[in-house]
Order: structure tokens, then C-alpha cells, then sequence
């Protein structure tokens, strides 16, 4: 029946027409498929590593069935047993928690360490050796140091090996996070706004808790040198609208000082992420690219400050020891040893480097597993962390004795962490291929047992950002990560991941490739096409199995435009698509969420005749010359012919285009600037789509999906809009992640042809009930 058909009154009402099992109030699908749709069903990873004497203790996350007892292990140093499970999780005795409430840990001394758990912090006494050699939990004696004030933001704890602790802590003002009780008025540049102030406040044992300082609002990401002298050094962003370029300035204070004064480290940093001290405090590792104009394709360096002891505040100079790579973590081992994990195309590797007095560095050695978790812990003879592979899920590392000269491999031996049943049983392949002149990068996965035909259906996931690194790992096919995959594996799908132009990992160079050329054939959606015909084409296993029928592509955030793009320009190449939290329209998005950073940098204005682009270069010569003119206008308010372009970059009179300005600030909105939109290409979309969205979305409000379901509507396209309450650009809470990937399997098993029995049948049985 048509849309049209539709707009009138027929009663009685006729029988309703079959809904998609999809669509239905509660999505029911095998119980051998289901567990691959929980997020409890989870990889066990490590978080934080610490050492104390010769024990081990490891933060970990992952299945409540498997870490049951406790989300803390224990594990003795100089246990050397080959193949034994070594862990002994730890049972907290003399406070209430619950398994898996740890969310932090620090080194205390040689018997014990600090946890977060909760809203409070403990001092856990470890025993002075383990009750049995059987692998069977501890009970450890827990103590409360300190109970948490509302509003933390970011936690630090520095002990210099004694057991009296420091905490360090970013506290946000009450008032910022405070529910109006009237209207909601909202002021020019409130964002932008780093009142009212945040607080920086510390506690030890002699003083208790203190403010020692006002701080940006927007202050987060708080690292806190570990020695008697305590160096806190953390970032503020610039907006408090969620910006894609994620912008930002560093500030430092010196926490042992009776007045403590806030140093303000960097001044025009652009993007900004993780910050780390050394123990002494004269080291400081800030994570930025220091980039105006592309600060979300630029990759952000890491610079090193230098505070010498004595001094009153930080030297000025900033040096950049390492520029263009993706940075995936770095970190002290001790007051000069740093380790720095990197991502190539889609492989890590960590090196371990030595920072010298003058402010530069050299490398000593690299590690032969990368350090991927939060933290890595050093003993006197080896270095602990958690790392994986592409072949092997999360395990514990422990490295080799550190080397002091150049040139040495930190070799590891690995400790395997205990993971759910089935899991493991998948592969991920990397495969490479051309288009347009440029070699792109794919991730392919697919189940092991059993073992996938080769006709199986395929499903393309276009990723988010665009401007993100992707490692290769067995986790990303195996775990509930942002965009789980392991339930359309299990299901009998394949899954390839085109890691396009746009992807951070390749060097500024390609990150910057779609500038200008979003969703282009002979850009990045070109890219996600020409991983068809190589699969169609050249891959060995899989040669003349591709099919549109069935081919089906998802994505969420920038990979759901990606989607809502292919299914507009390559209709004729897929049999159906989900759209999460995607876009159809750049510049409404921009104003309608207040982020202009993805436009100006994405978005290339077209160029102005020269003539009219000199008199636009002259009219702005004519309103700088009258905004510095005294105000004369009624109750101070600024005639529209004296206001300048406020969020305009720096005008240069030798460019002859509008992008002397920020593309944000180009009206009327050229065509050339709504070629990469999906808006006006809806008409085309004439395959099923699925759209799901949070109701809070910031960042790619929920209109953008409401216009693209009732476009679909109208053109009798089979569709649906899956809104989550509450949530905002993703799905945090377990029970809407789960219903999603419920979703998205019975829409594909309705909409996709191929032999995926568990998902049809399921579908099929719960249409045949409702």
C-alpha cells in the first residue's frame, strides 16, 4: 500500500500488514545466538597493572561469569609455573562491594595498594604469601582511606613507596552539573565558557581534603608524578559542546607548594588527549598536534616539557619527539624510561625510549608484544602489562629485564587470562587493496567453527570518526566493543571493515584524503566499493562469491552517513543497510549541535571570482575598521554591518576563494558544499534501512535519522526507527546494546539472502507468533 493510499480513513480498519520482526515490541532470537548479543558475554582484558614486592595485582574487566569472585588478581612474581592459570582473584573483606566494582589501582609499598571502588578509595594489605600453591581466591584485608566528593572528574594517587598516599582530583562545580528549575537560557558562547570554575583538590593524611586551586571548567584527564615532589598536569577543553576536533590547552601546578599556582603549559594545542609525569616530576608527556587549521587529520604528537626541580615554573620549550604516527598510549617506567605504543596501518608496537636532561630522547629497544593496556608496572627486573594480537585474545605480559643502551628486544612470556567458552573461535585477516591510485587497508573476519561456507553472506562495517585508528585484533571480532561484530559472525555472516581514507594510522597524508571528498566514489566511499571487487575479483578464498543480494553494510556516526551514502550512490550494490547515529546533512548538523570543527575542516568552500572576491576581502577590511569603532548603537547592541565573522579563521588577502573564512561560515550554502550530503540523494535509497539513534544525540542530532525514516516512509521503502531513551551518540546502557544487535540481526536475516539458519529461523518463528 502507498503513502498516499494511506491518507484517508478506512473503517473498519483493514488487516495490518505483516511488521518486520525487527520492528517488533521485543525481538526474540535463539538462546545459542542471544549470548552473542550481551555485553556481559565479554573478552577478559587488562585495565591496570601494579606491583608490590613480588606480587602482581591486575585490574581487569570483562565477563561477570568469569571474573565471579572479583575483577582484582593477585599473582606472585617470581612464580615461574609454565602452563598453571597463576591468578588468585582477590576477595575484599571489611567493606561492601561488588565483584567488578574496582575501577582503579595504584601501588602503595610492597605489601599493599590503593583501589577505587565505588565512590570511596581502599588500602588493600596483600598477605606475605599465598595460602596454597591451588589457584583459588584470596582473602585480603581492605581498609577505607577516603570517601570520594561528588563531581570527580579525573583521580591520581602518588605514594613515593611509602604508605602514606596523595590524592590528586578534578572536582566539577555543582552548580555546572544543576537542573534548572525554571527555563533553560542559554547565552552566546556559554560553551565556550570556563566558568563556573572547577576545582583542583587534593588529600593526604596530615591535611585531609583541600581545594588548593580554581581550574577550568572543562579540566579532565588528571596525571600525578609519583615522587616526593607532586606535579599535576591535565588538560581543559575549549567547548563544551562535544567537538569533533576535540580542542584543547594543558595546564600543570606544583601540588607540594603552600600557595599552588596553575601554569598554563600550551597555547594552541588543537587536539588534545593524555598527559603523563614522571616520577620525579621533571618529565612531561603531553599528547596534542598542535594544529589550527587541521586539528582532526593531523596526528597528535607526543611533546615533552621540561620542570626542573627548584624551578618555579616549566620551561617554555616544547619538543615534539615524535610526530606523524598514531599514538595509542605512552607512559613512565621510571624517572627518564618512557614506553610508547603506536599504531601502524593496523599493527601496535611499543618502544622503550629515554628522555635526557637537555629535553630530547633516544631509543633503547622495542617490546616484542605492545603494551595495550591502561597501565604498565615495573619491578626491578621485569615490566608487566597487558597486550593481544590478531591471533590471540587479551593475556599479561611480562617483559625481560629493561635495557640501558640502544638497540635491545624486551622479550615477553604471557599469562592467559581466563575467557568465556567459544570466544576465541574466530579469525581476522588483513587484506589490501587499490583504488584510485591508492592502496587501502581492510579487516576481514569470520567465524572458525564452524567453518563459514564461502557463499556466506557478507556485511560491510563502515566505521566511525572518520578520523580513528583501527588495531587488528582477535577482541574486535570476539568482543561486545562499540560496534560488536561477533554476532553476525557467530550467525554465519562475514564481515569486511574498509579502513578508508580518513582512517588515522597511515600517516597525515591519508587522514586528510576525504577532506573534501566525503562519501565520493573516488574518495572514501570509492575506497569501501573497491573491497567488493577485490573480493569478488582477486581474493583468493573468496572469488565470485559476492553478491548485492547478499551484501549488506552498517556503520555508526560517521559509518552510519557512510551507510545512509552507499545505499544513496551504490543502491545497485547492496540488498540492505542499518544507519546508526548517522548524518544526511553536514551544515544542519553543524548549527543544530554547535560543533563547526567538522565543517571547517572537512568541507571545502568553492572559489569566489577574483573579482568578488576582492571586494569580499575589502567589505571585511571595512567591518574590522568599524568594529574597533566605539559602540554607538542602542542598549550596546552591535549593528549586523560591524559584526565580523566571529568564528572565521585567518583571513589571508592572497587567497582568492571563500575559504579565507571557515567553511561554517560560508552563506548562503554553496551547491558545491551539499555535494558530499546525503539529503538531497535520499530519493535514491530504494533498498531496507534501519535506523537507530539516541534521543540526546549532541553530536548527530535525532532529526537527521527522523528525516531519512519518513523519506523512506513516503517512498514505501521498508524502514524503521529504533530511538533509545535517554541515550546520546551510542548506546551505554547493556539493555539497549542488546536489543540493537537483536535488531540488526533479525532486519538483516529478513532483508539479506544466504544461509544464516539460526537468524532466519528465529525471525521467521517470531513473525509466524506475533
Amino acid at each position: 500500500m502507498s503513502f498516499d493510499e494511506l491518507l484517508t480513513i478506512s473503517w473498519p480498519p483493514p488487516e495490518p500488514e505483516v511488521v518486520s520482526c525487527a520492528l517488533q515490541a521485543d525481538v526474540q532470537i535463539t538462546s545459542t545466538l542471544d549470548k552473542w548479543t550481551s555485553p556481559d558475554f565479554a573478552v577478559t582484558s587488562v585495565t591496570d597493572v601494579v606491583v608490590c614486592g613480588s606480587f602482581v595485582v591486575a585490574l581487569l574487566s570483562g565477563s561477570p561469569g568469569v571474573l565471579q569472585e572479583s575483577n582484582v588478581v593477585l599473582f606472585n612474581d617470581v612464580d615461574e609455573g609454565a602452563n598453571s592459570w597463576p591468578f588468585r582473584p582477590l576477595l575484599l573483606k571489611s567493606f561492601p562491594t561488588q565483584p567488578g566494582s574496582c575501577k582503579q589501582i595504584w601501588p602503595c609499598n610492597d605489601s599493599s595498594f590503593f583501589a577505587r571502588c565505588g565512590d570511596s578509595v581502599y588500602r588493600v594489605e596483600l598477605p606475605s604469601e599465598l595460602d596454597s600453591k591451588e589457584v583459588k581466591p584470596q582473602d585480603v584485608q581492605a581498609n577505607k582511606v577516603l570517601d570520594l566528593p561528588p563531581n570527580v572528574v579525573s583521580l591520581a594517587c602518588s605514594t613515593d613507596g611509602g604508605s602514606s598516599p596523595v590524592f590528586a582530583m578534578l572536582v566539577a562545580s555543582e552548580v555546572a552539573g544543576a537542573k534548572p528549575s525554571g527555563p533553560t537560557i542559554v547565552r552566546p558562547r556559554q560553551s565556550l565558557d570556563q566558568n563556573p570554575p572547577a576545582s583542583l583538590v587534593i588529600f593526604d593524611a596530615v591535611h585531609g581534603m583541600r581545594k588548593v586551586s580554581k581550574v577550568p571548567r572543562l579540566s579532565e584527564s588528571l596525571s600525578l608524578s609519583k615522587g616526593s615532589r607532586k606535579i599535576c598536569v591535565w588538560h581543559a577543553f575549549l567547548n563544551a559542546v562535544p567537538e569533533e576536533a576535540e580542542r584543547g590547552e594543558y595546564f600543570a601546578a606544583n601540588c607540594s607548594d603552600s600557595d599552588v599556582v596553575v601554569h598554563t603549559l600550551t597555547r594552541g594545542a588543537g587536539r588534545v588527549k593524555a598527559a603523563a609525569v614522571s616520577q620525579d616530576g621533571e618529565f612531561i608527556l603531553l599528547q596534542a598536534n598542535f594544529s589550527r587549521d587541521r586539528p582532526i587529520t593531523t596526528h597528535m604528537a607526543l611533546a615533552l616539557l621540561v620542570w626542573k626541580k627548584g624551578e618555579e615554573a616549566p620551561r617554555p620549550e616544547i619538543a615534539k619527539i615524535i610526530e606523524g604516527q598514531h599514538i595509542l598510549n605512552f607512559g613512565f617506567l621510571s624517572d627518564s624510561n618512557i614506553y610508547v605504543t603506536q599504531l601502524s596501518k593496523t599493527d601496535a608496537t611499543t618502544t622503550l625510549m629515554q628522555l635526557l636532561p637537555e629535553g630530547t630522547s633516544k631509543l633503547l629497544g622495542d617490546f616484542s608484544e605492545p603494551v595495550l593496556s591502561r597501565s604498565c608496572a615495573a619491578s626491578k627486573e621485569s615490566v608487566f602489562y597487558g597486550t593481544e594480537s590478531a591471533n590471540e585474545l587479551p593475556k599479561v605480559a611480562r617483559g625481560a629485564t629493561l635495557p640501558e643502551t640502544g638497540g635491545a628486544t624486551i622479550t615477553s612470556k604471557a599469562y592467559a587470562l581466563p575467557h568465556p567458552d567459544e570466544i576465541g573461535k574466530f579469525r581476522t585477516e588483513v587484506v589490501s587493496y587499490m583504488h584510485e591510485s591508492q592502496e587501502v587497508t581492510a579487516i576481514l573476519a569470520e567465524r572458525t567453527e564452524p567453518e563459514l561456507p564461502v557463499e556466506a553472506p557478507l556485511l560491510v562495517l563502515a566505521h566511525g570518526g572518520p578520523a580513528i585508528g583501527v588495531h587488528c585484533s582477535l577482541r574486535l571480532a570476539a568482543d561486545a566493543v562499540r560496534y560488536p561484530m561477533r554476532h553476525f559472525l557467530r550467525a554465519g555472516y562475514r564481515i569486511l571493515m574498509p579502513l578508508f581514507r580518513g582512517t588515522l594510522g597511515f600517516g597525515d597524508a591519508f587522514a586528510m584524503g576525504n577532506i573534501g571528498s566525503q562519501g565520493s566514489v573516488k574518495g572514501d566511499l570509492g575506497d569501501i566499493l573497491a573491497g567488493l571487487d577485490y573480493l569478488q575479483n582477486a581474493h583468493a578464498r573468496l572469488k565470485g562469491s559476492i553478491h548485492p543480494s547478499r551484501t549488506g553494510i552498517f556503520g555508526g556516526s560517521y559509518g552510519g552517513y557512510m551507510t545512509l551514502r552507499a545505499m544513496s550512490e551504490a543502491s545497485d550494490r547492496f540488498g540492505a543497510g542499518v544507519a546508526l547515529y548517522g548524518f544526511v546533512h553536514n551544515r544542519w548538523m553543524s548549527y543544530q549541535g554547535g560543533d563547526f570543527t567538522y565543517e571547517d575542516e572537512y568541507l571545502v568552500p568553492p572559489p569566489l571570482p577574483v573579482e568578488e572576491a576582492q571586494a569580499f576581502e575589502m567589505e571585511l577590511v571595512v567591518e574590522e575598521a568599524d568594529s574597533a569603532k566605539p559602540d554607538t548603537t542602542p542598549s550596546g547592541t552591535a549593528s549586523p554591518a560591524a559584526r565580523p565573522l566571529s568564528s572565521a579563521r585567518d583571513r589571508n588577502p592572497s587567497m582568492v576563494s571563500c575559504s579565507s573564512q571557515g567553511a561554517s561560515d560560508v552563506w548562503p550554502l554553496p551547491k558545491e558544499m551539499e555535494k558530499s550530503d546525503v539529503f538531497n540523494g535520499l530519493h535514491r535509497i530504494g533498498k531496507p534501512l534501519l535506523l537507530m539513534h539516541g534521543e540526546k544525540d549532541d553530536i548527530c542530532p535525532l532529526s537527521q535519522s527522523e528525516v531519512a525514516f519518513h523519506m523512506m516512509e513516503k517512498m514505501n521503502v521498508p524502514t524503521g526507527l529504533v530511538v533509545y531513551p535517554g541515550e546520546g551518540h551510542g548506546f551505554d546502557l547493556p539493555e539497549h546494546q542488546q536489543d540493537r544487535d537483536r535488531r540488526m540481526l533479525a532486519w538483516f536475516a529478513e532483508h539479506l539472502e544466504g544461509d544464516r539458519e539460526e537468524a532466519r529461523a528465529s525471525c521467521a518463528e517470531k513473525s509466524g507468533t506475533s
